[in-house]
Order: C-alpha cells, then sequence, then structure tokens
C-alpha cells in the first residue's frame, strides 16, 4: 500500500472500481424497477392508479434499501482472507481506497439507481398516465423531500460502511443487530432522563416511542420540544449524537479500520 496521495492514481482507481461495480448496480437498480413495473401492472389489471407520492415513496424504500447494501455486496471483499489481501496488495494508499469506496458507494451507486427508477417511472406515467398519474418530478414532495432523504440514507451507510469493514461474517445482519443496540440504548437514555425530569412512571409499561428528535411519548403521553429546556437541551444533544457524532465517529473508524486493517 502506498503512503501518499496522488490525484492521477485516485482517479484510476474510482474509475476502476465505478467499472467493477456498475453489473451489480444496475442489477439493484433493475430489481426496484421491476418492482415499479410490477405495481403498474397490478395497477392495470385492478383498474387502479398510483399517484406520484406513492410512487416516490417505493423508490425511496428501495434506495434506503440499496443504500444499505452496496458496502456489502460491492466492498464484501475488503477483509476477507484471500480477497482482502489482493484488494490490500493494491498498488495506492489508504486514503485513495477509502475515498473511492465512498464515491462509489455513496454518490456513483446511488446516483444510477436514482436516474434508473425515474426513467422507469416517467416512461410508464407518460404511456398510461391514468394509472400512474403525474410525473414523480413534477410533484412539489420530490424536490421538498429528497435532500433530506438522500442525507438520512448516508447516514444509515455509514453504519453499513463500518459494519462491512468491521465484521468477517454475516456482515449485514451483525451490522442490523449493531444499530438496534445502540437505539436501544440510546432509547433507554432518553427514557430514564424524562423519569427525572418530569417524574413519570416511564416503567409501568412498554408504551414508549422516540421521535426523530422531536419528542418523546410515554405511556400514551407525548414530551415535545420548548416544554422545559432540560427536555429542549436533551432533544439537542440526541439529535447531535445521532446525527453528526456517531456518523463521523463511524467515518473516523472506517478509514483506521480499513487502513490497519490486518490479514
Amino acid at each position: 500500500m502506498k503512503a501518499s496521495f496522488k490525484i492521477n492514481r485516485f482517479n484510476k482507481l474510482v474509475a476502476k472500481e465505478c467499472k467493477e461495480s456498475l453489473p451489480i448496480v444496475l442489477k439493484m437498480a433493475m430489481i426496484l424497477s421491476i418492482v415499479l413495473i410490477g405495481t403498474w401492472l397490478v395497477s392495470m389489471l385492478t383498474s387502479g392508479s398510483v399517484s406520484a407520492d406513492a410512487r416516490y415513496g417505493i423508490i425511496k424504500t428501495g434506495m434506503y434499501i440499496s443504500m444499505f447494501l452496496f458496502p456489502f455486496v460491492i466492498y464484501k471483499y475488503v477483509n476477507g482472507k484471500k480477497a482482502g489481501v489482493d484488494y490490500a496488495m493494491l498498488p495506492v494508499s489508504g486514503e485513495e481506497k477509502f475515498l473511492s469506496m465512498i464515491i462509489v458507494s455513496s454518490l456513483f451507486s446511488p446516483v444510477v439507481i436514482l436516474i434508473t427508477t425515474i426513467f422507469t417511472d416517467v416512461v410508464l406515467a407518460s404511456v398510461s398516465s391514468q394509472i400512474f398519474t403525474g410525473q414523480i418530478t413534477g410533484t412539489n414532495n420530490f424536490f421538498a423531500n429528497l435532500p433530506s432523504d438522500l442525507l438520512d440514507m448516508l447516514l444509515l451507510q455509514t453504519y453499513a460502511i463500518f459494519g462491512n469493514l468491521f465484521f468477517l461474517h454475516n456482515k449485514a445482519i451483525k451490522t442490523l443487530l449493531w444499530m438496534l443496540v445502540i437505539n436501544i440504548a440510546i432509547g433507554m437514555m432518553v427514557l430514564i432522563s424524562i423519569k427525572y425530569m418530569f417524574d413519570v412512571p416511564a416503567f409501568e409499561n412498554n408504551s414508549f416511542s422516540l421521535g426523530v428528535g422531536q419528542s418523546v411519548t410515554i405511556n400514551g403521553h407525548k414530551y415535545l420540544q420548548g416544554m422545559s429546556p432540560a427536555f429542549d437541551n436533551l432533544m439537542t444533544f440526541i439529535k447531535i449524537l445521532m446525527f453528526i457524532i456517531m456518523p463521523l465517529a463511524l467515518v473516523v473508524g472506517s478509514y483506521f479500520r480499513l487502513k490497519t486493517q490486518k490479514y
């Protein structure tokens, strides 16, 4: 492994990995396009219709799943006993490998899938506007929600990239379980904090849910931001922890894991 970063060498690596990953990405894009076509066929047979917002929901769900799976299917070999050694022997630096991995997983692959699925949707909507009503790119929700949805997908992918580098076998399943443990731990921390802030019987039953940094519901009672400065500070801390500290820690951890990988 080289010790320095060279832009020409990096560009060649990105081009190589984009080319190698394209068949895998296109297969995933094809699966999501088939889901759209299947939805179109079912709607046609049942004389139903599917709105542009509903179709965007289908594409968004498929994108979430794809973004999570990209590191596992494209870079599953990076810490393998044989293929991992071949990867480690590439004449490029650790920085080049990591940045290329990020570009392929977080930029190239999602763009290919997004373009492919939107093209499929536009064609189907143009052919049968009574079944697929409205153009997906013509809705306000598409342009209003796409940036924040993509950001959420990228945050989710930081867990997948780290899990792919950290675990050796059953990587996706172990990563999901690890994410579950983290979320349970954060939920319990919030639950205990709320219990002492508002003196509520938080452990009477299991009726507890945590909104995305906005609210907490305990035993049917919702606690919102603005109820108290202490609660606001808690919610701010949770947001910073989940959307800044954790992703940055995972990215840094992934980089050092890749750079110091032993075979």
